[in-house]
């Protein structure tokens, strides 16, 4: 009975009725950053501040580079391994994209793709805006702000040294497989625009921690470079801003919707955590920083190659 009741779950998330009445990216946001950086919380109080539909990591990859939630709507997860889930997808507004690759992308953002996966908390309703909350487009946002520039993106960045904190203590309590993915190196596009100066260190990382830095690094690093910052439809915010003042919170309601949000109704979602929040045992902490080779002194030096020692605070 217990199988039949978690069949049935599992199909109502996959097929219940929403209803995404609009097909212009004009009315996408997208809430992007490395994972465990804090857009499950982002993207689920904009959705909620907006009447938004939220859509979970929808930009996951198979090993033939298609966009597996696309054609597999009952995905809850399961089979991990045969899938890209440490991969990151590099195109830059210069190069030639193949015509059924850009539809595909296209498709996502105009919400035409539902499962399990992404609708799991989406509430049966009809929405005219949607918020992909995504830890996978970060080495697409150069490409997607010029290619959609009435999508509006939010950047966010967090302290690699927490980042990769949280991927520890998910990879090793809870079995989350974070990692660096080597098959990003086989673009060879993002290798010779912003790699080759560290392909000799990325190559001599061994420790999962050092991998997982290089993995933020690259991740972080090309955007910033491209200076995506600076373009009228993205916003960058920083973590750390977000949880210790409001005033990053009034950054993003001016950049999404001028009218002012509700502060009554936004202190009662910032007070919720994300369904994807972890708390942290210090006890359990300290034993898997001590068994993972941890050294904070080797990650910083990482990120400082990359240029990005000002985002360590």
């Amino acid at each position: 009975m217990h199988n039949i009741a978690r069949r049935l779950k599992l199909f109502w998330h996959s097929y219940k009725p929403i209803f995404d009445i609009s097909s212009n990216i004009s009315d996408t946001i997208l809430v992007a950053g490395s994972a465990r950086s804090g857009t499950t919380w982002i993207g689920s109080v904009c959705a909620k501040m907006l009447n938004a539909r939220p859509i979970f990591e929808p930009f996951i990859l198979d090993k033939e580079k298609k966009f597996f939630l696309l054609f597999n709507r009952v995905w809850n997860g399961t089979n991990k391994d045969q899938l890209l889930m440490n991969y990151c997808l590099y195109i830059s507004p210069k190069m030639d994209v193949d015509v059924y690759l850009l539809y595909q992308i296209e498709s996502i953002l105009k919400g035409k793709i539902r499962s399990f996966w992404t609708d799991k908390e989406t509430s049966i309703k009809i929405y005219s805006k949607r918020v992909i909350k995504e830890i996978r487009a970060n080495l697409l946002l150069n490409f997607l702000a010029h290619r959609w520039p009435k999508m509006k993106i939010i950047w966010i960045i967090r302290n690699p040294l927490e980042v990769i904190k949280s991927q520890l203590y998910l990879s090793l309590k809870y079995g989350w497989k974070f990692d660096f993915d080597e098959k990003i190196l086989e673009q060879k596009q993002l290798v010779k625009e912003w790699l080759l100066p560290f392909i000799k260190e990325i190559k001599k990382a061994k420790t999962l921690p050092e991998r997982l830095m290089h993995r933020w690094c690259i991740e972080n690093f090309v955007p910033f470079n491209q200076k995506v910052y600076s373009l009228s439809n993205v916003l960058l915010v920083t973590y750390n801003k977000l949880v210790s003042s409001k005033d990053e919170w009034k950054k993003i309601n001016f950049f999404l919707n001028k009218h002012k949000w509700n502060d009554d109704l936004l202190d009662k979602y910032l007070a919720k955590p994300s369904r994807t929040y972890i708390k942290r045992s210090d006890k359990d902490m300290n034993f898997i920083l001590k068994h993972t080779s941890f050294c904070e002194k080797k990650l910083m030096n990482i990120a400082k190659t990359y240029g990005l020692e000002k985002f360590l605070i």
